[in-house]
């Protein structure tokens, strides 16, 4: 557990070799870009109300995805799409073995 958030920053660089985004308006952080481009902004949150990111499918438009753990499971199971870059696969198998470039890629430091 991190006590900072610039310690889990500092953690998300080094040991996963990628970096975090954050939403300017809403505040949200996400761990890569599919998740901070489909995320549903609702602009500053209120001093009564934390923010919290819902999520919307950028294939079939569908927007109740109130979670990340959601949207990706939507993403993958109904679309075999790759939530990092959306690129729809021909099944799930094809979908595991393109997740091996991202993660080739985000260890080599390229994405």
């Amino acid at each position: 557990m991190f006590d900072e958030y610039s310690q889990l920053f500092s953690h998300v660089k080094k040991e996963h070799k990628t970096t975090m985004l954050t939403c300017h308006l809403c505040q949200n952080i996400f761990l890569n870009y599919g998740s901070y481009a489909s995320h549903v902004c609702f602009g500053p949150p209120s001093s009564q109300q934390a923010a919290r990111a819902k999520f919307r499918c950028k294939i079939c438009r569908k927007q109740d995805l109130g979670t990340f753990l959601d949207f990706q499971f939507h993403v993958r199971k109904t679309h075999n799409s790759c939530e990092m870059c959306f690129k729809v696969n021909v099944d799930y198998k094809v979908y595991l073995g393109h997740c091996g470039i991202h993660n080739r890629t985000r260890i080599s430091g390229s994405l």
